[in-house]
């Protein structure tokens, strides 16, 4: 990363860093909050289908809004981070960091509004009585083969690509080149989203790849924000 020379330039460049730390920072606490109240939630995956009559009987909105709310936090706080890397890094680098920024942007577009409708929609006919159209829409309707996993798919698509382009900027120095290969993992974790309800992923390469996603999801933005506090400082 190099420092930017804007309003004032030193000023500026510590701007972009600490924006980038923040938005770092709280990426690696908002997929800690989705994992946590996502695993438990995800016993249901292989759980027969009992039928929308007895599911929105059994269906509670505390656990399913745990999961739900961090998921629909998470695409500006990474469009941020995206942002970030775009605005400090040198000249040469940005057409990079830039399509980062691109796809990130249509990955937030599709997942919040999606997450938005998962929010309220659904929730509301659940408990009213008028859920005859929605079992495709429900997560534990045979995912990923429902209208969630295929919304789902495209949005992480966009965001695997995202991951995988802007992870093309960090080639100099350990530490960038940690975050480099984190930032890599992570992108190709991602993408066994966008993949499984195109060709079913056999279970323990889905779990494996889960696994994975949930490491370099954390690990991945800790150690950029490590490298914008490191920028920051000097």
């Amino acid at each position: 990363m190099s420092e930017i020379s804007t309003i004032p330039g030193s000023l500026a460049a510590k701007v972009n860093y600490k924006i980038g730390f923040w938005s770092s920072l709280l990426m690696a606490i908002v997929n800690l909050w989705f994992y946590a109240a996502f695993l438990p939630y995800s016993s249901s995956w292989n759980a027969p289908w009992p039928g929308i009559k007895a599911y929105a009987e059994s269906f509670q909105i505390g656990p399913f809004l745990a999961w739900i709310v961090p998921a629909f936090i998470l695409p500006p706080v990474i469009l941020t981070m995206m942002v970030s890397i775009h605005r400090t890094e040198a000249e040469e680098k940005r057409i990079w960091s830039l399509l980062g920024v691109v796809f990130a942007t249509a990955y937030m577009s599709i997942m919040m509004t999606f997450y938005y409708i998962q929010m309220t929609v659904i929730p509301f006919h659940l408990s009213n009585g008028t859920a005859e159209g929605l079992p495709l829409w429900l997560f534990s309707y045979h995912y990923p083969h429902n209208i969630f996993g295929a919304v789902e798919g495209v949005g992480y698509g966009f965001l695997a690509i995202s991951v995988i382009l802007s992870a093309q900027v960090f080639r100099s120095g350990k530490l960038q080149h940690w975050v480099y290969w984190t930032f890599v993992g992570l992108g190709i974790s991602i993408l066994a989203l966008f993949v499984n309800p195109l060709l079913t992923l056999p279970a323990a390469l889905g779990l494996t790849l889960g696994i994975a996603g949930l490491l370099f999801g954390i690990l991945a933005p800790i150690l950029l924000a490590v490298l914008f506090r490191r920028n920051q400082i000097n």
